[in-house]
């Protein structure tokens, strides 16, 4: 970390307004020192296992499960009898399908209200003075009929 930097401009936005205890800010701003030290390892290797293997562990203090998955997926790839990347990879496997799964029952509860309001809103709407298509089907098929014979009347 630059010495001109600080804590607010190092922390990202949605972090801001949130209460943290002072050892909370300090393991925080240990995980961005780490982040900076694993980046400028990659710069000058890109493939450097410490540094990918760090910032996928970086990655998943801070719930960023893809991105840890593909860092470790990465080391594994040019190191696969690191048996520390496989165990991580199956943890973020873990983490990628709690979170998937939690989204689903999130959405799944939310298009279940969804259907339920509108099924509130459409008895509402139809008890006014619009027809329904049964009613205008019937319709049309009464004003083809009566076409049809005006036809043989007039030929």
């Amino acid at each position: 970390m630059k010495e001109t930097e600080t804590w607010e401009q190092l922390v990202p936005l949605p972090m801001e307004g949130v209460d943290i205890s002072p050892k909370q800010e300090e393991g925080m701003l240990k995980v961005i020192e780490r982040g900076h030290s694993c980046n400028k390892a990659l710069e000058l290797d890109s493939n450097d296992e410490k540094g990918l293997f760090c910032r996928g562990e970086d990655h998943l203090v801070v719930n960023d499960f893809e991105l840890a998955w593909a860092d470790f997926w990465k080391v594994l790839q040019l190191y696969p009898n690191n048996e520390a990347t496989k165990a991580q990879l199956a943890v973020c496997q873990q983490q990628i399908c709690r979170q998937l799964a939690w989204e689903k029952k999130l959405y799944a509860n939310m298009f279940e209200r969804l259907a339920e309001e509108e099924n509130k809103v459409k008895p509402e709407a139809s008890s006014g003075d619009n027809p329904t298509d049964t009613e205008m089907k019937k319709e049309q098929k009464s004003n083809t009929t009566e076409s049809q014979s005006q036809v043989e009347t007039e030929a």
